[in-house]
């Protein structure tokens, strides 16, 4: 057993309502804490034991929890006057402690406790419940969304760069990467800006748009070419990963054939990569593949037992193949809910 009791830590923060489409239902600031027990927005407290969803995009943060009778809603709030990466950290530890500490209470009950099974995630310090999963050699953190090869410091400190990419779906080492558009007309000026997190590829697309849609402003242009250049130079991972740019762009251009040779030589260097078979598996999706698809799957979660997207990816293969019964078997061994996909 690897739980670890981590004293409740303190922190306090201004935030601003949003609603269900992200944008801001007024500009007057509250004041929020979270003391290692209760969640307070304001006037709303929320026990840790009660926050069953914390999500975030850069300072927006997406609540999801129930109240004492157990009804759940949501509410969305934009976090400042801290670190916001700090207070999701914070919070899905003490959330992930509480969670271990509700199946252990549940097992207590049934009498399975020496059944019980848990990892520590080396990246944000989340509690990783693993009951009746078999036990492999890497493991998956879903408050993180990282992957770990357990008992290898030198392969954690490199795997805690890779993660999926929110735009591809692909597994590759997301990086920070600005958007700027300057407009300039007759009558008015302005520019917008924002900042994204996505893989070279990912990268190399917005680069191209925003390139040519900054070509007669003279602010955005240089600033386009710029991280045009980061979009490039960045695609070249050096190390056991080398290569996984290219395969992955391989992948999402349909040539699944040539993508295999370099993922292949990827995993001459790290065997156990539930990541990798991932991404195979999800160009063999890609081209209607899917009774090969879900052997990639199943090999993906033999690296990684709880790799939730190689779970999703295996029910999606079995359900286009019409196998329901065998889908129905892994809803159940991994406790998957039949709305979930």
């Amino acid at each position: 057993m690897n739980m670890q009791h981590t004293p409740p830590e303190s922190i306090e923060f201004k935030y601003k309502w949003h609603d269900e489409t992200g944008s801001l239902t007024g500009f007057k600031h509250g004041q929020g804490s979270f003391d290692g027990l209760v969640l307070r927005v304001g006037k709303l407290e929320i026990p840790i034991s009660n926050l069953v969803g914390f999500q975030s995009y850069e300072n927006v943060f997406f609540l999801g929890f129930l109240d004492d009778k157990g009804r759940e809603f949501s509410v969305n709030i934009e976090v400042y006057g801290t670190d916001f990466s700090e207070l999701h950290e914070i919070v899905n530890a003490a959330r992930s402690r509480a969670m271990a500490e509700a199946e252990r209470t549940k097992l207590i009950k049934s009498k399975k406790l020496d059944t019980y099974r848990d990892s520590n995630c080396p990246f944000c310090k989340s509690t990783i419940v693993l009951t009746g999963l078999p036990e492999t050699d890497q493991v998956y953190c879903d408050f993180c969304d990282t992957l770990f090869t357990v008992g290898h410091d030198f392969a954690t400190e490199i795997e805690k760069h890779f993660r999926i990419c929110v735009r591809c779906g692909m597994y590759s080492r997301p990086r920070d990467f600005a958007v700027f558009y300057f407009y300039f007309l007759v009558v008015t000026f302005g520019f917008h800006h924002q900042s994204e997190k996505s893989c070279s590829g990912c990268m190399r697309k917005s680069a191209w748009k925003m390139v040519f849609g900054n070509l007669f402003g003279l602010l955005g242009f240089p600033f386009a070419l710029l991280q045009l250049f980061r979009s490039y130079s960045t695609s070249k991972i050096s190390g056991s990963f080398e290569g996984l740019d290219a395969a992955n762009l391989m992948v999402r251009r349909g040539k699944v054939a040539e993508a295999l040779e370099k993922y292949e030589r990827i995993m001459e260097k790290v065997p156990d990569s539930a990541g990798l078979k991932f991404n195979i598996a999800h160009g063999l999706m890609l081209k209607m593949d899917f009774p090969h698809a879900q052997q990639m799957f199943e090999l993906a979660l033999d690296d990684c037992s709880n790799y939730w997207p190689a779970v999703r990816g295996l029910l999606a293969s079995l359900e286009r193949q019409d196998k329901l019964k065998e889908a129905e078997a892994v809803r159940r061994l991994w406790g998957v809910k039949r709305n979930v996909q």
